[in-house]
């Protein structure tokens, strides 16, 4: 694996990463919970999306 393989996979969301500035940081429970999963194979559309890992979202404001 690449240098800028690894950044685009993290640009791509294939892998998961935190862009803070021109830092990516990359949290090691998080992309082994992605690889477990499987989330990183047949990626074609879209960041992957994990969930249960304590950030809160919301799909519509208000709810």
């Amino acid at each position: 694996m690449t240098k800028p393989g690894v950044y685009k996979w993290l640009k791509d969301g294939v892998i998961p990463g935190y862009k803070v500035g021109s830092t990516w940081f990359i949290l090691r429970d998080e992309l082994k919970q992605t690889l477990e999963a499987g989330a990183n194979t047949g990626h074609s559309h879209g960041p992957t999306v994990i969930h249960g890992t304590g950030v809160e979202t919301s799909t519509s404001a208000g709810e």
